[in-house]
């Protein structure tokens, strides 16, 4: 774990942070400052168990908690117990290549999970941005997270049946499980998927394609990571979709994951129909 941190004078200027409640503002200091994260950013913790080290009630933990994920400002992985601040090596950065070496230690003490997964290529990009001794060091410390056992017999069980059900056979397999996932994390305000049965099943199959099709991702890793970026997009940009105004009723309207893939919906998010620029 890192014994000093660097937190820039800045943030009093960052508008997501100036956004939070003095309680969030708190939890977020607590998650940089925490002795147990690490290097690059990550903390094993479950929310639970931190309202106990600030002297609080878990709801009033919890109730803070949400603020800073809803700003994308932490990641965390409910069911593996893992936090992370994406944007915590930006600011403590390697001051040499042995130096992010030794950050190899981090990643391999979180548990496998999807997250797990986007630490490492975030680290990864941040190596080839420092330049060629990093990407070196990075390739000499570093393994890539593989899935547990019972994700890759989903993953060729799906692949089975994809092979099956279309002409393209270059076609990567739709994880399913992933991009649920990535809905939970990047849109946290939005009604959580609960029941992912065959209908929508179809429908994120046939969205997966379409996006595939028009040459936005290759591989399945690659289409995780775009569908990543459009939830966020969808998160930062559409504040009709996650509840920010309301509409003519008077209440705000939260899009749920199915609502989002409906092929009429999901052509308005891809066309910018609901971003915020057509609001104002």
């Amino acid at each position: 774990m890192a014994k000093y941190r660097k937190i820039a004078p800045a943030i009093w200027n960052d508008a997501k942070f100036r956004a939070l409640s003095d309680n969030a503002k708190l939890v977020f200091f607590m998650l940089l400052t925490h002795p147990q994260t690490t290097a690059i950013g990550t903390l094993r913790a479950f929310q639970q168990g931190l309202a106990p080290e600030m002297g609080w009630t878990a709801k009033a933990f919890a109730e803070a908690f949400r603020e800073v994920l809803e700003k994308g400002m932490v990641k965390y992985a409910e069911s593996d117990g893992l936090m992370w601040l994406p944007n915590f090596m930006k600011y403590n950065q390697p001051e040499s290549p042995n130096v992010l070496k030794s950050w190899a230690a981090g990643l391999e003490n979180c548990p496998e999970c999807e997250l797990k997964n986007q630490i490492y290529h975030k680290i990864k990009a941040f190596a080839e941005a420092l330049g060629e001794a990093y990407v070196k060091a990075f390739a000499q410390a570093f393994a890539h997270p593989s899935p547990n056992q019972e994700q890759e017999q989903e993953q060729e069980q799906e692949q089975k049946e994809e092979k099956r059900g279309s002409d393209k056979p270059d076609l990567p397999t739709c994880p399913h499980k992933a991009i649920v996932q990535a809905y939970h994390e990047e849109l946290p305000m939005l009604p959580r998927v609960k029941i992912w049965d065959n209908d929508r099943e179809k429908l994120m199959r046939a969205r997966w394609a379409d996006r595939w099709k028009a040459g936005k991702y290759a591989t399945a890793e690659e289409g995780v990571a775009y569908w990543r970026t459009l939830l966020a997009h969808v998160r930062e940009n559409c504040p009709w979709l996650t509840g920010q105004i309301t509409g003519r009723d008077g209440k705000p309207f939260y899009a749920d994951l199915e609502w989002l893939i409906h092929p009429r919906n999901f052509a308005k998010v891809i066309e910018g129909k609901y971003d915020r620029r057509l609001e104002q």
